[in-house]
C-alpha cells in the first residue's frame, strides 16, 4: 500500500468550517480574514507536528486554533489598550505644558 501525504488543500477543505466556527465563537468582527488566514496556518502547522498516539486530529485541531485565535485577541486587545494609554499619556503631557505657560497664568493677566 502507498503510504498517501495529505495535501494543505484537502486539510484546508476538510476542516475550514472549524476555523470559522472559532471566529465566530469568539465574536471576531475586524479583520476576520486576516484570522481566517491565521487560523489555517495554525492548522496546517498543527497537522505537521501531529502525531497519532497524541489523541484524535480534530481534537487537537480544536485545541491549537482556539488557542491561537485567543492569543490574537489578547494581542489585539493589549495594542488598543497601549495605544490609548499613549495617546492619554500623550494629552495629560501637554495639558501640563499649557497650564505652565506664563501668558496663560492669572497673576500675569490682571
Amino acid at each position: 500500500m502507498k503510504n498517501h501525504k495529505i495535501t494543505f488543500e484537502e486539510i484546508r477543505n476538510q476542516n475550514k468550517r472549524r476555523v470559522q466556527y472559532h471566529n465566530y465563537k469568539l465574536n471576531v468582527k475586524d479583520s476576520y480574514q486576516e484570522r481566517h488566514q491565521e487560523g489555517l496556518v495554525t492548522m496546517w502547522n498543527a497537522y505537521e507536528r501531529y502525531h497519532p498516539d497524541n489523541g484524535l486530529l480534530a481534537t487537537y485541531f480544536n485545541y491549537v486554533i482556539r488557542k491561537r485565535m485567543f492569543d490574537l485577541t489578547r494581542q489585539k486587545k493589549e495594542q488598543v489598550y497601549e495605544q490609548h494609554n499613549a495617546e492619554h499619556k500623550l494629552a495629560n503631557h501637554y495639558h501640563i505644558k499649557t497650564i505652565n505657560v506664563a501668558e496663560d497664568s492669572q497673576v500675569y493677566n490682571t
